[in-house]
């Protein structure tokens, strides 16, 4: 089941200036309307259909609906929100103590019945209409009989089915064992005891019984938070909004039924409320829930109605669509009388800054990133890809975020059908060499390698080795070898093999192609015609279309009659929902719990689930039920390095890399972004993101280093920070982070290290760079924080690491009074010039330019390394507000690999320097030279300001991000 989980972020945010409209009018222009890019459109406003799980859709609805817990980003676990807790002690009252707690205690009762409590004070839908329990049952009800994400067995209501977990719903009658709990039964009604809890109206405060039938790893991650719709909109005609009768789900009181429009809904008998409809029930004035009418209904703008943090404004398609803040947002405290229901929820979660989300397309990466240089958007969602780097670290009002990825990104064959799978039934598993040949006919290093450019790991199974606990480092990793598949596949093709393979043959004589077929070997099933390989066309993403023209070109040198077919993503998603391909091209859900698995290689989700290839193997069947009951977490991981090693046997689908994902956003827009799951796009970002605080009021933060340096070596840096004056910060506490190689400071090293200042408001730290067999791009990181500042922005450097061998410069630029200036005056700057071996290089060619010439001038623009290594940069006097501008140092020389350096240069009127009768510019008079030394005593006061931007290429990157 897609749980669509709202989730918060707490919000101890200081006032800030906002900062400028764009032009126009009307909310879409509001300075906080936060502009999205992405490369197509939402599909549909209706949720339950299968389309609903595009990204674009999604990247819209998930914003309007929700559930009843929230997701704690930094653990990943349930977090109270309208759901409070369980009955931990089970003795039938809900105590303080028990408030965010989601475990059964040791030894209890009964471990399979399980008691929640809920408070739905305070939650109503954006109708403005009371949520009540019986939306909760109604909602478990209706995804039950998803197809796609809760009928039959799939993952995270079949604990809850009451024919047992291998019963479908619409075999058990349509039955799910979770139903209210009383208190009190003698008595009428429904009453739940709370300690201490006496806001609000007790009716709103309700609990429900969870009876398992089985132990479920994830119950209270997953079955507790299915997505939240409306009864009184899903059911019956949702008061005229649909011409067709749904039917009714569920059984609920008379007088709430009455009260939401639905009377038919409404029975008498409160044994009945709660539960399911069966489809051979009678329900007078209507009918059992029909759930194609409901999945096939195409609502409006306004009949989108969830309970998150946003309601949907509008939708155009082919333009774009809107999302709107719901003022009304569940925070804990009742938004018509602003009394507070909840003081621990109301302490921590808020409602969004941002008025609003605008949803733009833009067809191919490449005009998206044009529209966030240009201003056009705020945030580009979709990877930018490392080529598209170095241009945006030029701008010092874009951010770029590096994370790993848990997504897999995957070759996926329809075992449904010969070849690749099963002829007739699973039992005769006759694509199984054949899928053994191809798991070698990969060049995944050459991928990660060429099409990444490092920025990803290729991948081997379907847990990423970062998932440490999880990942099994033993299964086996196929590397490309033709040779090695042409033995297997002609293994397999004569009597006797391994694999005695009927119908596939030897490879014939001659070239094999979709024209000269008779050069091809024949598959079982197919003979000697070409089959596609469906992949985003290379507009929408380069890299899967370049590696699936390889992979098919690779396949036609073994024999096989392979080709790659660049299609639409929405046709993609179309053919597989029917299942009509061969083989496809994308990328899997992220895998951070195993239980993942069961979602896509049960053999239960391969009719209408996420089980996209069909795979139907008893054993792995057996094993991804096992490790969701296995309550112990090291025995747990026993059972899913066994199915890990399954399906590193089968190989249902080859997995091919798991990438780095490159984000970028303007920071001069809002910052506050929080990554969760490898990703900013978040709604803990969503709550969380704020217009940037005045330059004049946070720390700045500088980072020297190299710009290029060898792989396996190791490279000193220094972190610098000043106050809005200029002026060094001892006691800032900063924080380095890469995404590859390992940094080292004081007695700690990994990816990422702290420390603080010391009196001269620096931390030195040393880099070793990772091993690489290409040239590589190192993102590097660093932020500061002290009480008596804001944070600063994070700051982004990028580092090329290239193999031994390799002759290449490197750049070491530094601001020795950090990087802001004052108008009409002027800020120095030295440039040092290095090869391979650390040697300077004084007749290197440097040029130097910046982003904006009338803002920010070099006092020299090109010359020799010896020339060049002490310069100015003057900011012009007509300046009258905050500016930001770039300057960009390249560096040649014949028979060596260039570098290039940019560091953002801040244009404010806060700090003072003073430029000494020599000509140097200080901090203080007593930094000049002494007086008798001078030739002319008289100084200049100049007006200058602080550090933001970094060296070597630098982009700034918001506070507030969470690791």
């Amino acid at each position: 089941m897609r749980a669509i989980v709202a989730v918060a972020v707490v919000l101890l945010l200081s006032a800030g200036v906002l900062v400028p409209a764009r032009s126009g009018s009307g909310a879409e222009d509001s300075a906080l309307v936060l502009i999205v890019g992405g490369q197509d459109e939402m599909k549909t406003r209706n949720p339950l259909p299968a389309i609903a799980n595009d990204v674009w859709t999604t990247d819209v609805l998930f914003r309007v609906y929700g559930s009843v817990l929230l997701t704690d980003p930094s653990e990943e676990r349930p977090m109270a929100w309208i759901a409070k807790g369980v009955d931990f002690d089970e003795d039938g009252t809900f105590e303080a103590s028990e408030y965010n707690v989601w475990a059964e205690r040791p030894g209890a009762t009964d471990p399979l019945e399980i008691v929640v409590y809920y408070d739905f004070n305070g939650v109503r839908w954006h109708d403005g209409v009371q949520m009540t329990a019986w939306d909760l049952l109604f909602s478990y009800h209706i995804h039950a009989m998803s197809p796609a994400f809760g009928g039959g067995l799939n993952s995270d209501l079949r604990v809850l089915s009451c024919g047992g977990s291998q019963s479908s719903y619409e075999a058990a009658g349509r039955c799910l064992n979770v139903f209210p709990y009383d208190a009190d039964p003698s008595e009428a009604g429904l009453q739940t005891q709370w300690e201490e809890q006496t806001r609000g109206d007790p009716v709103l405060r309700a609990a429900l019984t969870f009876r398992l039938n089985e132990p479920y790893i994830n119950f209270f991650e997953s079955t507790l938070a299915p997505p939240m719709l409306p009864t009184h909109i899903w059911s019956r005609t949702g008061g005229g909004r649909h011409a067709v009768d749904f039917g009714c789900a569920v059984w609920i009181p008379q007088a709430e039924a009455t009260a939401r429009g639905v009377p038919e809904c409404g029975n008498a008998d409160p044994i009945t409320h709660g539960k399911g409809i069966a489809s051979t029930e009678t329900v007078t004035g209507s009918h059992p829930y029909h759930y194609p009418s409901a999945e096939g209904w195409a609502p409006t703008d306004a009949d989108v109605i969830g309970h998150g943090p946003f309601t949907l404004e509008r939708w155009v398609p082919g333009i774009e669509a809107s999302v709107v803040r719901y003022d009304d947002f569940y925070t804990g405290v009742d938004a018509t009388t602003g009394g507070v229901f909840d003081v621990r929820l109301a302490s921590i979660l808020k409602k969004p800054t941002i008025e609003g989300i605008r949803y733009k397309v833009y067809k191919t990466t490449q005009l998206g990133v044009f529209a966030l240089q240009s201003g056009e958007i705020d945030f580009y969602h979709w990877n930018v890809g490392p080529e598209f780097v170095p241009d945006l670290v030029k701008i010092p009002e874009i951010a770029v975020e590096s994370n790993a990825e848990m997504r897999f990104f995957t070759l996926v064959y329809n075992m449904r059908n010969a070849p690749w799978g099963y002829a007739g039934e699973p039992a005769m598993d006759i694509g199984l060499p054949i899928r053994k040949a191809f798991a070698h006919v990969v060049d995944k290093r050459s991928i990660v390698q060429n099409m990444l450019q490092n920025f990803g790991v290729p991948a081997y199974g379907f847990i990423s080795p970062s998932n440490t606990f999880w990942y099994n480092d033993n299964i086996p990793k196929p590397e490309f070898d033709l040779a090695q598949a042409n033995a297997i596949l002609d293994d397999a093709a004569q009597p006797g093999g391994l694999y005695d393979t009927p119908g596939l043959s030897l490879d014939p004589p001659g070239a094999c192609s979709k024209d000269t077929p008779g050069g091809c070997r024949t598959l079982p099933g197919i003979g000697n015609a070409f089959f596609e390989i469906l992949t985003p066309q290379a507009d929408y993403d380069p890299v899967r279309h370049a590696a699936s023209l390889s992979m098919a070109s690779e396949m036609r040198h073994i024999g096989v009659n392979a080709v790659s077919r660049p299609t639409a993503f929405g046709e993609i998603v179309n053919r597989i929902s029917a299942h009509d391909f061969d083989l496809f091209l994308l990328s899997f859900v992220r895998v951070t719990d195993p239980d993942a698995l069961f979602q896509f290689f049960h053999s239960s989700n391969a009719a209408a689930g996420q089980n996209y290839a069909g795979v139907s193997d008893p054993a792995l069947d057996a094993c991804l039920e096992a490790q969701r009951r296995e309550m112990d977490r090291n025995r747990r991981r026993d059972i899913v390095f066994r199915c890990q090693e399954i399906l590193s046997d089968l190989r249902p689908v080859e997995p091919l890399y798991l990438r780095t994902n490159i984000e970028g956003y303007r920071q001069d827009r809002f910052v506050n972004w929080t990554v969760l799951g490898g990703t900013i796009w978040n709604d803990w970002s969503l709550l969380g993101i704020r217009p940037p605080i005045p330059s004049t009021e946070r720390l700045y933060v500088q980072v020297t280093l190299p710009s290029a340096m060898f792989a396996d070596a190791s490279e000193d840096l220094i972190a610098s920070v000043f106050d809005p004056r200029g002026l060094a910060v001892p006691g800032a506490r900063v924080t380095l982070s890469v995404d590859s190689g390992t940094l080292t400071l004081g007695g700690s090293s990994g990816l990422s290290v702290e420390s603080t200042t010391n009196a001269n408001g620096q931390v030195s730290a040393t880099f070793t760079a990772p091993l690489v067999s290409d040239a590589t791009m190192v993102l590097l990181t660093a932020s500061a924080s002290h009480p008596d500042f804001h944070d600063s922005f994070l700051l982004t450097n990028v580092v090329w690491v290239f193999p031994p061998g390799e002759r290449f410069l490197s750049l070491r630029i530094e601001l020795p009074l950090g990087d802001i200036v004052s108008p009409g005056n002027a800020l120095p700057l030295s440039i040092e010039v290095r090869d391979q071996d650390r040697v300077l290089v004084p007749d290197g060619v440097l040029n130097i330019t910046s982003t904006n010439e009338s803002l920010l001038r070099p006092s020299r623009t090109n010359g020799s390394a010896a020339e060049l290594a002490s310069i100015t940069v003057e900011a012009s006097e007509s300046i009258s507000g905050v500016e930001t501008a770039a300057v960009t140092v390249t560096a040649s020389m014949p028979d060596y690999r260039g570098a290039e350096a940019n560091v953002g240069i801040h244009i404010l009127p806060t700090s003072r320097t003073y430029r000494c009768a020599t000509g140097e510019i200080v901090r203080d008079p007593s930094d000049c030279p002494p007086a008798e030394r001078l030739q002319d005593a008289s100084l200049v006061v100049l007006a200058v300001g602080v550090v933001v931007a970094a060296t070597a290429t630098a982009a700034l990157v918001v506070l507030g991000r969470r690791r």
